[in-house]
Parts: structure tokens; C-alpha cells; sequence
């Protein structure tokens, strides 16, 4: 016997990966012609079709049992999910009249999955990881199908934390955070010059004092692209002027302040969309600039905070777009996490977190760290 949360881990390593039994092993137990295990079976039309499945999502039915139902009368569902989810349920006691008591168990806790994600892949957020936290999360949730679809990194008393958006990606992902620049360098032409993947995004932070760089790359096809790093604020103008001309707009920017001097790192990309780009924003000038492009129907596709000459500052991208935006910036932890409640309770998925020491250096560490968001 196993708890709900023991199930539905059971049969995510049963439908993902090779540890407890083989592939073939698996796609007998769970999609066989005549499967080791019964199956009910639902179907949404708000899902439309899982590759391989024919738009149905599978369920397996069991036995529950307790200190007060030793014989195990109750309902056991196990249940696999659209997006790689695997959902497990128990029913207390079983019902005496209802018929097909876990298909219609099932179709009304699919439905109420479809109602909490509304249809769209579910994302996950982490705030404030450690690298290697951030390295262990990562590598549990590939294996579940999920992948970073944004990546910040910040420094807090001279140390590198980690905010991550994951999520479904169809397409293949890497990423490589800690590099100096000329590895940042080689890393590119390896992966994007080379082996062909597109940048999806491109990061800069401090660590101890010393730029470090991070990048994800995907095998999805993008417009052609162009990027740098580490320029100085003059380069940087320069090369964003021209390559605007060009017919390229920038999707995302990031920008670190060493010893005095600010340095830049953007990926650009060639599309025909309206866009503004703005990199030395207080919170104020932040706090109108959000208003009044969301206002002109622009919203925020990339967002960086950072701190120069003891002020916090951000760096931001707007995008025209005709997409419902919310967000938050100078934020603690608690702020950040309680409107991440209220965003999701609303439908709406993070899609930008961003990370900056407060600067209160009579505070303790873990109460410096400060948060700008956005969900859509």
C-alpha cells in the first residue's frame, strides 16, 4: 500500500523513465492492447490531442485502503494528465449505486485541471535557489518533460541565487549557467553557430565581483538572431541603433554594474513588431513606463534588475502585443509569493522573475533579496 503522493510518483517513474520497469514493461501496464491494469479513459475537446494518446487521458483505477477500511472498499485513482502531469486521488468509500465510479472521478478532475491551467501548459516558478538547487530542480523536472523557459541570476552579498520560470517545451532545451565570457564565447559557437540551435535567452550576473554568463538554447525555430555581451553603455547604444535599423528588436536584455561601469548583454531578433527597450529605469520611471506602454499596447517581454552606485535600477523590453500583463517589482519574498498566489488564483502564469540585492546591509541575508514579476 502507498500514499496518494507515493502513487503519483510511482507512475510518473512508470510513464517516464526506466528505473522500476522497462519500456515495454510500461506500455503494457499503461497503453498495451490488453493492459496489465484496467484503463478508464477521458476525453477533452478543450486539451485537443496528447501525441500518442488520441486526445485521451489515461486513469488507473484501484483499491484504497485505511485503519477504518482494512479490506480496502475504497477508490484509488491514479491518473495521468495532460502536459506530463500524473494526478493521484483516493476516495474515501467507494459508492453503492454510482456506476463507472472512476471514469466519472476522473472526468471531473481532468475538467478541473482544464479550469486551473485553462487549457495552457502549467508552469512552474522557483525563486532564490542556489545554483546548486537550482541544478537539482532543473534535472528533476527534465525528466518529467518540463524545461527553463526563463532563468535569472542575481548576486546577494557577493553569492549567485537563481529564479527560474519551467514549463512544457516541446522542443528539445539546454542551457549552461557560470561562464566567464570567452567560455560564453565558445559556447555559442558551439551550440548556435555549429550545431545550429537558436538562443532563447542570454544572461549576465556577478559573482564575487566577476561577470559571469549564462544562455538556454532550443532546437525551436526562431527568426535569425543577434546578440552580445559585456559591452560597455556606448557599444551598447551603438549596436542596438544600428542593428534596429537593421530590422532586428531586442527581446532580451541584461545588465550588470562593475565597479561603477554598467555592462550589457542582449539577444536580438529580425521581426517586424513594434517594441521599446529601456535599461536605466528607477522604480518610478519603471512604475510609469508600465503603465503607459501597457496603456499603447505594448507589454513587458523581458525584465532585469540590478543595482549601480547603491540605487536598484531595471532594464526592460516591451513588445506590441494584445495580452492581459500583471506585475510587481520592488518586492520581498513574502510580497513576491503572496501576488504569485493572487496571479495564479486569477489564471494567470509567471513568465519573468527577476533578482536583486536590497542593499540593506543590517538586514540578514535571506531578508535582501527583492523581486520583480510578471504573469500573462
Amino acid at each position: 500500500w502507498c500514499t496518494a503522493k507515493e502513487l503519483a510518483r510511482f507512475m510518473q517513474s512508470v510513464r517516464y523513465s526506466d528505473d522500476l520497469l522497462s519500456p515495454a514493461a510500461a506500455d503494457l501496464l499503461i497503453t498495451g492492447s490488453n493492459p496489465v491494469i484496467n484503463n478508464d479513459r477521458s476525453d477533452h475537446a478543450g486539451f485537443g490531442a496528447e501525441p500518442g494518446e488520441g486526445g485521451s487521458y489515461w486513469c488507473k483505477p484501484g483499491l484504497h485502503s485505511s485503519n477504518q477500511d482494512p479490506k480496502g472498499t475504497g477508490r484509488g485513482l491514479a491518473m495521468f494528465f495532460p502536459y506530463d502531469w500524473t494526478c493521484a486521488a483516493v476516495i474515501n468509500s467507494a459508492s453503492d449505486t454510482l456506476a463507472n465510479e472512476s471514469a466519472v472521478s476522473f472526468d471531473t478532475l481532468l475538467a478541473g485541471f482544464f479550469d486551473a491551467t485553462r487549457g495552457a501548459p502549467v508552469t512552474i516558478s522557483k525563486e532564490a535557489m542556489t545554483i546548486e538547487k537550482f541544478d537539482e530542480i532543473a534535472a528533476y523536472l527534465r525528466n518529467h518533460h518540463m524545461e527553463v523557459k526563463w532563468l535569472d541570476l542575481y548576486d546577494v552579498a557577493g553569492v549567485p541565487h537563481v529564479n527560474a520560470v519551467f514549463g512544457h517545451a516541446p522542443d528539445p532545451v539546454a542551457g549552461r549557467i557560470d561562464m566567464n565570457g570567452e567560455e560564453y564565447q565558445e559556447f555559442m559557437e558551439e551550440w548556435v553557430e555549429q550545431k545550429g540551435f537558436a538562443i532563447q535567452q542570454v544572461e549576465s550576473y556577478l559573482d564575487q565581483g566577476k561577470i559571469r554568463y549564462a544562455a538556454i538554447i532550443t532546437e525551436e525555430d526562431r527568426p535569425e538572431q543577434r546578440c552580445y555581451h559585456g559591452y560597455d553603455e556606448f557599444l551598447h547604444d551603438q549596436t542596438r541603433n544600428q542593428w534596429i535599423a537593421d530590422g532586428f528588436v531586442p527581446v532580451n536584455a541584461s545588465v550588470v554594474s562593475l565597479n561603477g561601469t554598467l555592462r550589457y548583454t542582449a539577444l536580438y531578433e529580425q521581426r517586424n513588431v513594434g517594441n521599446r527597450m529601456f535599461t536605466q529605469m528607477n522604480a518610478q520611471q519603471y512604475d510609469a513606463l508600465f503603465a503607459s506602454e501597457g496603456n499603447a499596447g505594448r507589454e513587458v517581454v523581458s525584465l532585469n534588475a540590478y543595482r549601480h552606485n547603491g540605487e536598484i535600477y531595471y532594464a526592460g523590453i516591451w513588445h506590441a502585443m494584445n495580452a492581459a500583463t500583471s506585475g510587481i517589482h520592488h518586492a520581498d519574498r513574502d510580497a513576491y509569493r503572496a501576488a504569485d498566489a493572487t496571479q495564479l488564483n486569477a489564471g494567470l502564469a509567471p513568465i519573468i522573475i527577476t533578482g536583486v540585492d536590497s542593499g540593506d546591509n543590517n538586514a540578514p541575508t535571506w531578508a535582501r533579496h527583492g523581486f520583480g514579476a510578471i504573469w500573462r
